[in-house]
Order: structure tokens, then sequence, then C-alpha cells
């Protein structure tokens, strides 16, 4: 069982992070989705910051802009997830550079499409 953050979830169907915790929810996962105004999506509590995670963290989900990611670099850090997946349109060479001499595997990748080809988790 994995625990996996969503940052940049949405209650909207047809976006891309909502698609992901579908497909997550159907698994043995522990979905964290994180959103500043929402307080549940899909049926799940969602958090409004990285900051308010208090467990372990497999892996880190990025479906925010690099603006917007880079603002959590600080909270990234001290969650010290094994991996972060910077999904199309969240790359963010800043979060590479901080996580270069860590633990964490930093990707960019589609976690919708590993997760359908049987790649997420290996």
């Amino acid at each position: 069982m994995r625990t996996i953050a969503i940052l940049g979830a949405s209650p909207k169907a047809n976006r891309y992070s909502n698609k992901v915790q579908v497909d997550l929810m159907a698994t043995d996962s522990v979905v964290i989705p994180i959103h500043p105004i929402h307080e549940t999506i899909l049926d799940t509590k969602a958090l409004k910051s990285l900051a308010e995670i208090t467990e372990p963290i497999d892996d880190l989900l990025l479906y925010v802009n690099p603006k917007l990611s880079s603002q959590q670099i600080p909270d990234m850090l001290k969650l010290k997830p094994k991996r972060i997946i910077m999904n199309p349109g969240a790359e963010n060479v800043a979060i590479t550079e901080a996580f270069a001499n860590s633990a964490t595997e930093v990707l960019q990748a589609c976690s919708l499409v590993m997760l359908r080809t049987n790649q997420f988790f290996k």
C-alpha cells in the first residue's frame, strides 16, 4: 500500500488530477488530495496544503504550474517523498534541482499514463 499526495487535485471530472485520483482510489493506495479551497474531492478529505500532511508520503503528484509548485518546495523537502512526478505542464527545474542530492526520485511523466500502462507501481 502506498500513500500518494496529489498537489492540484480537482473535483472537476474532466481534469487529469481527478482522473488519476479515481484510478488510484481503485488500488490499495491512500490518496491525499491537496487543494486550498475544496474540503473534499471524490468523497476524500482534501488538505489545504502540503504542510498539513502528517504521514510519510511515497509519491507526490504535481498538477500545478511551476510558479505555484516553487512556493511549495520547502514543504516538499520536509515531506521527503520517495518520488515526485511532475505531470505535463507541471515541470519545474527548481524542484529537480532542490532534490538533486536527495533520495527522492523526480520524474517528468504522466501519472495517468503510468497507471494505465502498469508502470506506476513498479
